[in-house]
């Protein structure tokens, strides 16, 4: 498992190559921030119980501290609707909304 932290600039470039699913406001260990949603993946039935990431990318932007995660080996129409659920805790959003409302 690979833990980046990359700059916007890099943010924007990864946004032209695949979708990814943005965390806001993750403050403290990112290690216990991977071991958390990879909780949440499992137990909600998004992946399988042996689902491992292979990278999360770390970035600040506007004094809080972003997490990217990548949506491979997920089962993607449930995890758009938790990711609808987890919007007001977390801050979720793919990466494309996230750039096109101007986060970035």
């Amino acid at each position: 498992m690979k833990i980046e932290h990359i700059s916007k600039q890099r943010v924007l470039k990864l946004a032209k190559q695949t979708e990814y699913l943005v965390w806001q406001g993750c403050g403290g260990p990112i290690e216990d921030w991977y071991d958390g949603i990879t909780k949440m993946l499992i137990e909600n039935g998004i992946t399988d119980k042996n689902y491992k990431m292979k990278e999360m990318y770390v970035f600040d932007n506007n004094g809080l501290t972003c997490l990217l995660t990548p949506l491979d080996k997920l089962n993607i129409g449930k995890l758009a609707a938790y990711r609808i659920a987890w919007r007001d805790t977390f801050g979720t959003m793919w990466l494309s909304d996230y750039i096109d409302n101007k986060y970035i």
